[in-house]
């Protein structure tokens, strides 16, 4: 089980001679929008944003390298302003693993379309904790403490508030930047500022009480005592009725539906009726633009 370790909130600047640490991160870059460009900018660039996220200590706690948190960076480059000025959208995704078993649980999904960035070849990628340096290595570090904080919560009652916090000061260092995804309007509210607000609002706790029932008290259970532990997942599932009553159209909502509905759906469909009908009609309501397929859980039971 991890410990939690707080990290003193002084400049840190990383650089790639550091071990390996938290992340096993993948990363792919596609530029198939670009024509203009030097491919080899790209090739340069996927191993840079590698090595920065795989190499980086995000945190003070000691990981074997089996502990390392699975997760994927897919940066897809739409246009090339200049030769080191490009726009680009960032799908990032995390796994989890169960205990016992070689199932995973899905922890994140998220599409970020204001990915807009400078970038260089072989300059060192640099980020600081206590103010912004580039939109690069900020975007990026912001997205590896949601992860780290996501995992911390799955195994201990709000274990990630550091990590969480460490993402908002990220995007408090990041209001005076000009690059989009940072400020509480940008792209409608579905952006950064509202995705590490959200998380800490005391209003959606029942998010953060579901990632470790669902996933310590729930799936982790499951290699021990199967039919005891999937109605604890179920349990938690329904907590998240919670957050669509303090706000039916919470961006937090939808990021969890985009990271759990195909999980949560494969759980219950096996599952008997009697344990299925409450959770079925809570989803329905909570996720109305799907609510057809929650009802094929009721269909196949």
């Amino acid at each position: 089980m991890k410990k939690l370790f707080i990290i003193p909130a002084i400049l840190v600047c990383f650089n790639f001679r550091a071990k390996a640490q938290e992340l096993n991160a993948s990363v792919k870059v596609s530029f198939q929008q670009v024509t203009n460009v030097d491919p080899t900018i790209f090739t340069a660039l996927e191993s840079s944003v590698q090595q920065f996220m795989n190499n980086t200590r995000w945190t003070n706690d000691v990981y074997a390298p089996e502990e390392r948190i699975e997760c994927s960076f897919l940066i897809n480059i739409t246009d090339a302003v200049s030769s080191d000025y490009f726009k680009a959208d960032l799908t990032v995704g995390s796994r989890r693993p169960v205990y016992g078993s070689a199932f995973f649980c899905s922890m994140f999904n998220h599409k970020d379309m204001n990915f807009n960035f400078n970038y260089i070849p072989f300059q060192p990628m640099e980020f600081s904790e206590t103010s912004f340096l580039n939109n690069l290595t900020s975007v990026l570090s912001f997205y590896a403490y949601i992860i780290l904080a996501l995992d911390y919560d799955s195994f201990s009652p709000e274990g990630g508030t550091a990590y969480f916090n460490k993402a908002n000061q990220i995007v408090q260092n990041a209001q005076q930047s000009p690059e989009l995804g940072w400020k509480s309007f940008d792209n409608a509210g579905r952006n950064r500022f509202t995705l590490s607000e959200d998380f800490l609002n005391p209003a959606f706790k029942s998010y953060r009480t579901f990632l470790y029932k669902y996933h310590r008290e729930g799936f982790d259970n499951f290699y021990n005592d199967f039919e005891k532990a999937r109605p604890k997942a179920i349990e938690a599932l329904a907590g998240i009725e919670e957050i669509f009553k303090q706000k039916p159209n919470s961006f937090l909502l939808q990021v969890f539906f985009n990271s759990k509905r195909d999980e949560a759906i494969n759980m219950l469909k096996d599952a008997p009726k009697v344990e299925t009908a409450n959770i079925v009609q809570i989803m329905r309501k909570v996720d109305g633009a799907n609510a057809s397929r929650w009802d094929e859980i009721l269909k196949n039971n």
